[in-house]
């Protein structure tokens, strides 16, 4: 059993490893994608990520004059909306959709991968459960933001996104912040 062990472990490490790369490069090309799309067809886009399932999507909006709120803006409509009827509810739900050209559902992070927190320029301190988003904008540039992927033997990754030219780097460790 011993000898089993010892075989087995290493090539489980490999996989989880190359798990954590290929889930940082899958979000990267995703978040590039949403770049270039709202670039190309000039609506807002945002990647959401739910921390608490470890799934990742891109959402589109219709709205041509959205405007972002503040996490205190966001938690006091989320206060208000408990109150609502369904009707009211109807009336002011969330302007974002899935947006179909880049995901056709929610992606899942792979087995023994998980979303440490997610970092973004309007949030004070890192996001560690519920949800997270970026925001991309039809004139190029996005919100910038960090996030930090962590697998089931407690290796990390750094995955930083320009908020200029959308594109991301990639650090085989917990980096805090990225220029």
């Amino acid at each position: 059993m011993g000898l089993i062990m010892t075989l087995f472990l290493p090539g489980l490490g490999l996989v989880l490893k190359a798990n954590i790369n290929n889930s940082a490069r899958e979000l990267a090309t995703l978040i590039r994608a949403a770049h270039d799309e709202a670039v190309l067809n000039g609506r807002v886009h945002r990647v959401a990520f739910d921390l608490d399932k470890n799934q990742y999507w891109v959402e589109v909006t219709d709205e041509r004059g959205f405007l972002m709120r503040t996490e205190e803006q966001t938690e006091a409509e989320r206060k208000l909306n408990e109150r609502r009827s369904d009707e009211e509810k109807e009336k002011h739900k969330d302007p974002f959709q899935l947006a179909t050209l880049l995901t056709k559902k929610k992606k899942s992070l792979p087995l023994g991968v998980r979303f440490t927190d997610v970092v973004t320029s309007r949030s004070k301190d890192p996001i560690k459960g519920g949800m997270a988003y970026t925001h991309v904008f039809p004139f190029g540039l996005l919100e910038k933001t960090v996030i930090h992927l962590r697998d089931d033997l407690e290796r990390e990754s750094t995955l930083a996104v320009s908020p200029v030219t959308g594109k991301s780097r990639l650090f085989q460790h917990y980096q805090k912040e990225a220029d």
